[in-house]
């Protein structure tokens, strides 16, 4: 327990906290967008068909709330609404929205080494519903000024199993060179703490890059200048540390 407590404080710290992030003078900043962003409140129909596609059996976060109450109970919902629009006004995220717990799976036969676990951090069911919104319009804006190109980015867009296409090339691809006994060159890159090493300052540069309207940006930061998590087995629990990166 005090080992996973001080490996992941320091791992999810960030002492150039307060780093102001510029472009690379090589850096071109995409135009104006043509088609803006939808900067109204997520309403009912959208809160609605986020959580239909949410999975009944997904974990639940902090408050053990399943995403099924979210889907029977239509004035729950509602109240999610009707939330929504305060926290769209004040720019206030809800605290509890941003605690994770965070269980280890492990990624060899080490068992002593933190390290050589994989975090799974586990958040508030409601406040991915609400979030999941953003996340599509985001998406979607950032498709249809050309910011993003279908043809390279593969992974996190709707309807695309980017896995199962990257592989299919991939496997073409050796196919082809074995056939055609050719030579065929293939390079791995595995990032460590890929998701946990991204600085926040950095993220809210990036959205300013791309022209994402400040309202977002407001709302983004006040839910990663909130989040908390805590690492629990089945047999202890560490307390609470910020994720301040």
């Amino acid at each position: 327990m005090e080992d996973a407590q001080k490996y992941f404080e320091k791992i999810y710290a960030d002492e150039n906290r307060s780093y102001t992030y510029t472009p690379l003078s090589e850096m071109t900043r995409p135009t104006i967008p043509t088609k803006l962003f939808n900067t109204r409140c997520p309403s009912l129909p959208e809160l609605r068909k986020s959580v239909r596609r949410k999975r009944n059996g997904a974990a639940p976060g902090y408050n053990s709330l399943t995403y099924v109450p979210y889907k029977k109970c239509v004035s729950i919902l509602k109240f999610v609404a009707k939330l929504g629009a305060k926290i769209w006004k004040n720019r206030d995220i809800p605290a509890d929205w941003a605690w994770a717990y965070i269980i280890l799976l492990s990624k060899s036969s080490d068992l002593t080494n933190v390290s050589e676990f994989r975090p799974i951090a586990i958040t508030s069911t409601v406040g991915k519903i609400f979030f999941s919104v953003l996340s599509v319009r985001l998406q979607f804006f950032m498709l249809d000024n050309g910011y993003i190109s279908r043809h390279i980015q593969k992974g996190f867009l709707t309807g695309i199993a980017g896995c199962l296409e990257h592989t299919f090339v991939l496997m073409e691809a050796l196919k082809d060179a074995k056939e055609s006994a050719r030579q065929i060159v293939v390079s791995w890159i595995d990032l460590a703490n890929a998701y946990g090493s991204v600085r926040h300052n950095l993220i809210q540069f990036a959205l300013s890059w791309y022209h994402i309207p400040l309202v977002i940006q407001e709302l983004i930061f006040d839910y990663y200048e909130k989040m908390c998590a805590m690492i629990i087995t089945n047999n202890w629990s560490t307390g609470f540390f910020l994720s301040l990166k």
